[in-house]
């Protein structure tokens, strides 16, 4: 692998930034590593401007922004740096040379077209006289049927001219016997039934709702924070000066922030002020009142 000495330099000025950044917000290894779910070694060879301790640069990219989008540095420096460290020259492409094929046609030899084409005449000579025998003996051309061994001087066997008729059945004639259904004179009319009454629905009584957490804040820096409502992360990242951002949990919400002096924070309509101290890491979290 080859090797770029003034890149190498360029790294590690590009990692001291980043270590400079986390002591002015008096942040340790550990505490850092916490806050970003990085490995201290990870955070350690960044700072360092170290690629032999870091993964492949596909890896490194996303632990570098990382890093970055928590203490609001700009990677693409580093991440430049990074990749001249790490340049593979491209080798020759060898590729095998494709074998020829050579394709060879059958074909039938000269001297067997002839005795083909007799064969052929002589079958079709054959097939047209049994067609015209056929036709002299009395039967139409599309009467014909070949029949291998047949004598087509014999004649067939006419049918007789006189058919015994058949008797007729007697006709059977049904005569259909009208009936009739009497009705019976005392017979009483059904007397109607009364619907049942509809019942009246009955409204089911309002379940008692939770009041829930609600949090607003107002931001007056930059700075990282990361939110989750009810366990689940719903905000990661980098939030500036003048955004207002509003979050809803059911049970719980929990706010971490990387300086809690740049943030001020409203509960369920309730005013708090800021959060906390200039440069404090803090780690806030409210639950919902019944």
């Amino acid at each position: 692998m080859q090797t770029d000495d003034g890149a190498r330099e360029i790294l590690r000025g590009e990692g001291a930034i980043f270590r400079r950044e986390r002591l002015r917000r008096r942040l340790s290894l550990e505490q850092t590593a916490t806050a970003t779910h990085l490995r201290p070694r990870v955070i350690q060879a960044i700072e360092d401007g170290d690629a032999d301790q870091l993964p492949s640069f596909v890896f490194t990219t996303g632990l570098v922004q990382t890093y970055a989008r928590f203490l609001g540095v700009d990677p693409a420096p580093f991440l430049d740096a990074c990749r001249k460290t790490t340049q593979v020259p491209a080798g020759p492409v060898i590729r095998p040379e494709s074998p020829t094929v050579h394709y060879h046609a059958d074909r039938v030899p000269g001297f067997l077209v002839p005795t083909i084409l007799s064969v052929m005449l002589i079958v079709l000579a054959g097939y047209l006289y049994q067609q015209y025998a056929a036709f002299v003996h009395g039967g139409g051309l599309g009467d014909a049927v070949a029949v291998a061994g047949a004598d087509p001087r014999i004649a067939p066997t006419p049918l007789p001219s006189t058919v015994a008729s058949l008797p007729t059945p007697p006709a059977v004639s049904a005569t259909r016997l009208a009936t009739t259904t009497p009705v019976a004179s005392n017979a009483v009319a059904p007397t109607p039934t009364a619907a049942p009454p509809t019942p009246t629905p009955i409204p089911p009584s309002p379940t008692p709702q939770p009041q829930g957490v609600h949090v607003d804040v107002q931001i007056s820096g930059r700075v990282w924070t990361q939110v989750e409502a009810d366990g689940k992360v719903v905000f990661s990242g980098i939030l500036n000066s003048g955004d207002k951002q509003s979050w809803a949990a059911n049970d719980s919400l929990m706010l971490w922030t990387g300086n809690a002096g740049l943030m001020t924070v409203t509960y369920n309509g309730k005013s708090l002020g800021k959060l906390g101290s200039p440069g404090e890491v803090m780690k806030v979290t409210w639950t919902a009142t019944p």
